[in-house]
């Protein structure tokens, strides 16, 4: 009898004091929020599902505002709003990310919030913004401060609050604080006699900044008042003779120092002439000098060679009087003999994504004054403020390895595997992400590595992945990359999951899912999908098993179709036990969806 009056006492002092249930109200979205986007609420209380349809939020006509029930409860949850996906989570009005919101059970019986952004829109009412000067004449004197001087400061050349950052990689950072609608400004470098100009070394004009619109603008600096224009010159190089065995429809590349030794590089790709023969007409500055380069047919598998298959130096591109340069490809590497090919390239690795073989130690400068210069031509400037940007985002990396440095390495920085200049940067949610600047809008592969190309990327078999792709066009673009595994981690070892029995009235045009805490109950992850077998069973191998795998479910991509008992009841999450050898058998009585 007493135990009966404590058990009664204590579920009276839960229901009446902490276990309530609470709406969520959302009062305010971003003005650019889809027109008749569905909006979730995700948290604690349903494992971080974005796109549970269970907590859809509805809008009310009567309220003009958007609610959803959270389930019953007691004690703090946190949560968030997404439109079905992480990709589309809220933020705050810059685009950044904001903090998991928290609720204590039986505090008010409703909450209210406001949404400020979504990461995947521009911020509308950002209230600051962040001006990147990518390139600056090369004739700016290194230890010059640069200065921002607008309206927003009375025009001050030199006031130190609106001084640029110098960064490592030579860009120039200001956050401007927002003042209004708009800002007028140009860039000096702490007088108006060292104002910026144009690339044509005319006046530049008025430049202009509307708060809100976007949260990082990138510009470049085209001349200064007190400095001489770079003057530039052009020399064509012409293909005077390949070996007879080249292939017929090969492509020819020039890779040296005028494109980071890029042996693909499309902006550097010979072209056909009237007579026949190849040619690629360069641009480049007094200052630019000495120039280096080889000739490839697309890649350093397949750099041109000397008559023993050995690298030969590196191609000088003289200052002087000549305006054609004749060149005479004597081998190619890739045509060398076996025991060659073995010596110059030590592993298959190397094939696929090689480093190129350091540029030789540079020449002494010519001396100009014993030179004729070159008449100037009319080639305009760069713009680097249409250059394609693409932001890579990583938003998923192994456990075990993620305070380790992370590299981007592809066809745009010679494929090196550990170049500081390409190295992601860190969010303050964990999160890596890199803004790379492309020279041109060609196609371009990449690949993910902690420094090292035996610590490259690797598929959630253990495999190595094929490169990446970045699409030709001319639009900017954002990435999003979950990484599963690195080549040299160890996964703790394998589980084959067997379903021993499924439905008969299962459709068999649906793919069956594994999903769960390890995958954020993601419904329909390729990874964990289901392959029928020879013998008519769904089987599914995970190759790195761990101990973050603790819960399941099994679905036929949605949680409408989730397994369920045989009297149609839908089963709690379950867990990965019964295993053995490496296998665990399920047996799938019905589902959810199908009497």
């Amino acid at each position: 009898m007493k135990r009966l009056l404590m058990i009664g006492y204590v579920l009276l002092l839960l229901t009446s004091t902490s276990c309530r249930r609470v709406v969520l109200e959302l009062n305010k979205v971003p003005n650019n929020t889809p027109k008749g986007a569905r909006i979730y609420v995700t948290g604690s209380f349903n494992s971080w599902n974005p796109g549970d349809p269970n907590y859809q939020m509805t809008f009310n006509e009567d309220t003009k505002q958007y609610e959803v029930d959270l389930p019953i409860g007691f004690g703090t949850i946190e949560y968030k709003f997404t439109r079905g996906d992480w990709t589309t989570v809220e933020t705050d009005p810059c685009g950044g990310e904001i903090s998991n919101r928290r609720l204590v059970y039986g505090d008010e019986a409703f909450e209210r919030n406001t949404i400020m952004g979504w990461y995947d829109l521009e911020p509308e009412n950002c209230p600051r913004v962040t001006l990147v000067i990518q390139s600056v004449p090369g004739n700016t004197p290194y230890n010059d401060a640069l200065f921002l001087g607008g309206d927003i400061n009375g025009w001050s050349c030199n006031n130190v609050r609106y001084r640029f950052i110098k960064m490592e990689n030579g860009q120039y950072i200001l956050t401007v604080p927002r003042n209004g609608d708009k800002m007028d400004f140009k860039i000096t470098r702490g007088t108006w006699e060292t104002v910026e100009m144009n690339e044509k070394g005319n006046e530049q004009l008025q430049r202009e900044v509307m708060f809100g619109k976007q949260d990082t603008i990138f510009l470049t600096v085209g001349s200064w008042s007190d400095r001489p224009i770079e003057t530039l010159y052009t020399k064509t190089i012409v293909l005077q003779g390949v070996p007879k065995n080249t292939p017929a429809k090969s492509d020819y590349f020039l890779a040296g120092t005028l494109n980071n030794w890029n042996p693909l590089d499309g902006k550097y790709k010979f072209t056909t002439l009237a007579n026949g023969r190849k040619a690629i007409t360069v641009t480049f500055t007094q200052q630019s000098i000495p120039l280096y380069y080889k000739v490839t047919r697309g890649g350093w598998q397949k750099v041109e060679t000397d008559e023993a298959f050995m690298d030969i130096e590196n191609r000088e591109l003289l200052f002087d009087a000549n305006d054609t340069v004749f060149v005479t490809v004597k081998t190619w590497a890739d045509m060398a003999p076996a025991e060659i090919k073995e010596r110059r390239l030590p592993s298959p690795i190397m094939v696929i994504t090689p480093p190129p073989a350091a540029p030789l130690a540079p020449k002494p400068k010519q001396d100009l004054s014993k030179t004729t210069p070159l008449a100037p031509v009319n080639v305009p400037a760069l713009d680097y403020d249409k250059r394609k940007k693409v932001f890579i985002f990583i938003d998923k990396l192994p456990e075990a390895e993620k305070n380790d440095k992370v590299y981007l390495a592809g066809d745009f920085n010679n494929w090196n595997a550990n170049d500081p200049a390409y190295q992601f940067r860190v969010l303050p949610n964990g999160k890596r992400y890199f803004l790379l600047r492309l020279s041109d809008y060609n196609a371009h592969e990449f690949k993910i590595t902690r420094g090292d190309w035996e610590k490259e990327e690797a598929t959630y078999k253990m495999e190595r992945p094929d490169n990446r792709k970045i699409p030709q066009g001319l639009d900017d673009d954002t990435l999003h990359v979950r990484i599963d595994n690195w080549i040299d981690s160890s996964p703790e070892r394998k589980l084959t999951v067997v379903l021993t029995g499924v439905p008969l009235n299962t459709p068999a045009s649906d793919g069956l899912y594994l999903t769960g805490d390890f995958n954020d109950w993601q419904l329909t992850d390729s990874k964990y999908k289901f392959t029928l077998s020879s013998d008519g069973k769904y089987v599914l191998n995970i190759y790195d098993f761990s101990r973050k795998y603790n819960a399941f479910k099994i679905t036929r991509g949605s949680w409408p179709t989730e397994a369920a008992s045989k009297r149609g009841n839908t089963p709690g999450n379950q867990a990965f036990d019964n295993i053995g050898n490496d296998t665990m058998r399920v047996r799938i009585e019905r589902w959810k969806d199908i009497r």
